[in-house]
């Protein structure tokens, strides 16, 4: 399959030194500081380095320093434009783009019980495409230490979780513009997945395959209805100039959900 991808060159009157003067450097130097630190503190902390040890604590300061200082900037347009800066604060204004945020960055933090794999699913099921990181990392170790499955054979048993999120989202895709409507998607959608993710809270030791197999495909589909849905709905509320940034929002709060997933994994 070839993909041809579209020459579009938004400043093209523009001189290559006149387009590098228009980089915002101090938003990117500072956020770009901040993901660093705060990805470095999530990963190594409870791995290299205990969760209380000094250059954790650092680091997690550092990454809130340099963010508060980064929506300062942004805020206050120090050293750029309103049209140049990174994040254009007015984003915060806009409900629907907050909650969206809060969907798709929301995650599910893994609760300590007896049984310390998947049956220690969510305290937080309602919002979140964590759920479907969650399930992914994991179901493989339970079907592993349990059922005593390889880890091909474990790899295997997340096809009906995959493979259903992935139809519902194109689904979700074909049929959404065609009703007009995005706000069942997400109502239903998120339903679903929170009957979805109490189901997997009940399972131990002794559930069975095919439980969990059922438990996976209504959590796929309920995750699928609305999950890439959040981007098209981004674009919608916001002017045809700040399309790129309001894709850029969510794809942010994505990456912090796969940090925090990544905590949760690293923690348990």
């Amino acid at each position: 399959m070839i993909f041809f991808i579209p020459n579009f060159d938004r400043n093209e009157n523009l001189t290559f030194l006149q387009k590098v003067k228009t980089v915002d450097w101090l938003g990117t130097v500072l956020s770009c500081g901040g993901f660093a630190a705060g990805t470095m503190a999530l990963s190594f902390g409870g791995v290299l380095y205990p969760w209380g040890d000094r250059r954790i604590i650092a680091m997690f300061i550092l990454a809130f320093v340099l963010f508060v200082v980064f929506f300062f900037t942004q805020s206050r347009n120090i050293w750029t434009t309103v049209d140049h800066r990174i994040f254009p604060m007015e984003l915060f204004k806009s409900r629907t783009l907050i909650l969206l945020g809060i969907l798709v960055g929301k995650y599910m933090a893994p609760v300590r019980r007896s049984f310390d794999l998947v049956t220690n699913f969510t305290r937080d099921t309602a919002l979140g495409g964590g759920e479907i990181f969650t399930a992914i990392f994991y179901l493989p170790p339970l079907f592993q230490f349990v059922n005593s499955d390889t880890p091909v054979q474990a790899a295997i048993r997340l096809l009906p979780l995959v493979c259903l999120g992935v139809g519902f989202i194109m689904v979700n895709g074909a049929l959404m513009p065609k009703t007009k409507y995005y706000k069942p998607w997400f109502l239903v959608g998120t339903a679903v997945s929170t009957v979805a993710a109490a189901l997997m809270y009940t399972i131990n030791e002794n559930t069975s395959k095919a439980a969990i197999h059922g438990y996976t495909i209504l959590l796929g589909a309920g995750i699928g209805s609305y999950y890439q849905a959040c981007m098209v709905v981004a674009q919608i509320h916001v002017g045809k100039e700040k399309v790129f940034t309001a894709i850029t929002f969510i794809a942010a709060r994505k990456f912090q959900l796969l940090s925090k997933t990544e905590t949760a994994v690293n923690t348990s």
